[in-house]
């Protein structure tokens, strides 16, 4: 009679789960074994199973080849949110904090017989290995300094403990976490280092010209906050700060306001603007200032035929005009006015009216319109009339004649300075 072999012998990991057999005729010489994982076995030492002949005939032992995988990994946490892994690409971001914060990135790391890391320079672990098939690994990165730009961290080997051929490689990325700045008018620059960014207005750039405020964006990874109490009393005693607006959690814009200062030089530095980040986590900033044109009365001005011009686009009577000239600048004279504006008329007297032409830039000095202005000079009349020039737009010509009106008249006006 035929008797089926037996196992006497199954290494801890594999679970006999072949079913049992109904006899039939004939009966098979024939015996199949199904065998079943142990995920969850102490270890995987054992390599062989014994089966026996039910006989006494010959056993046979079978060894078993072992083929161990490389791990599998997924993210279960960040901290701060911003840090990633992505596992597409098998990279590791991890975001550079305050020297006493961690950045950190929980991996949940699958490998049947066990892991174990090899960190990268700058990188530590809460665990370096576990003989469990599932391990959270808490992955960490401490910084004192700030890049400018994200940096090379290495690369961060997971293996498989029990084959460290198996593995798999992710690369770290230190993320910046420096944020960059954008303006909402064109000629302002940002040059970044690692503390603060230098912020300059140019002097040439129209936008520029006869502005009182701008804005600037933050954008990083946390918004920010403007420190009053912290910045420089030189900065805050030329502009104020407001916030314009904050959105999701990463962006924060700003508006400058020049007060009401008058600055007779350009490329004034103001010093510091001092910026905290709402994350207390990550770095505070700090904007160093330099302005462009000078600014008379908290409005930048032009640059127009070698002059610098304050023109307000107000009206006020010439008395006030010539006594709230600030230091260094003078109400313009009829000769200022005819070589800013293009006349070629040396004969103040004349009030015969001529067609003229602008610019764009004389047409952001005299914004003419349909309706007239008359911009007085610092020159009166025998009469004792302040002179002025008059601009109207007439017929879709633009047109211009010198004039004198009454003193007590309430007109536009210009103070100027020679470059």
């Amino acid at each position: 009679n035929y008797s089926k072999p037996t196992i006497s012998k199954c290494p801890s990991w594999l679970e006999n789960i072949t079913p049992v057999s109904t006899r039939s005729t004939p009966e098979s010489k024939t015996t199949s074994f199904t065998f079943k994982l142990i995920e969850d076995a102490a270890n995987f030492d054992d390599t062989q199973i014994v089966f026996t002949n039910a006989s006494g005939g010959t056993g046979i032992t079978v060894n078993i080849a072992r083929e161990f995988q490389a791990p599998t990994i997924e993210v279960v946490s960040t901290d701060p949110s911003a840090n990633s892994y992505i596992s597409s690409s098998k990279s590791l971001n991890l975001y550079q904090l305050k020297s006493s914060y961690y950045s950190t990135a929980t991996l949940k790391v699958y490998s049947l017989g066990g892991s174990v890391l090899q960190l990268p320079g700058g990188v530590e672990a809460d665990l370096a290995e576990s003989n469990t098939k599932e391990h959270n690994y808490v992955i960490k990165y401490q910084t004192s300094s700030f890049s400018l730009s994200d940096a090379n961290g290495g690369t961060l080997y997971v293996k498989n403990l029990s084959d460290d051929t198996k593995k798999e490689a992710i690369a770290v990325t230190f993320k910046s976490s420096l944020p960059t700045f954008t303006a909402n008018k064109s000629g302002i620059t940002f040059t970044r280092a690692a503390t603060d960014v230098d912020m300059k207005l140019s002097t040439t750039d129209a936008a520029l010209w006869g502005i009182t405020n701008f804005t600037v964006t933050f954008k990083g990874v946390t918004t920010y906050s403007y420190d009053e109490s912290s910045t420089s009393s030189g900065a805050k005693d030329y502009q104020t700060i407001n916030q314009e607006s904050k959105t999701s959690g990463t962006t924060t814009t700003f508006k400058f306001t020049f007060k009401n200062v008058t600055i007779n030089e350009t490329a004034k530095n103001l010093y510091y603007f001092k910026f905290k980040a709402d994350d207390v986590r990550f770095p505070d900033y700090q904007i160093d200032e330099w302005t462009g044109t000078p600014v008379v009365y908290g409005m930048t001005t032009y640059k127009l035929n070698d002059y610098w011009i304050y023109s307000p686009q107000k009206r006020a009577i010439w008395s006030t005009v010539n006594s709230s000239v600030p230091s260094g600048w003078s109400l313009a004279t009829m000769d200022i006015y005819r070589i800013i504006s293009g006349r070629s008329q040396t004969n103040f007297d004349d009030t015969s009216w001529y067609n003229i032409s602008f610019n764009s830039y004389q047409q952001q000095v005299f914004a003419p319109s349909t309706d007239l202005k008359r911009f007085m000079s610092s020159e009166k009349t025998e009469f004792g009339s302040p002179r002025t020039l008059d601009i109207v737009i007439q017929n879709g010509n633009l047109r211009s004649m010198y004039g004198f009106p009454s003193n007590t008249e309430s007109h536009f006006y210009i103070y100027s300075k020679h470059l």
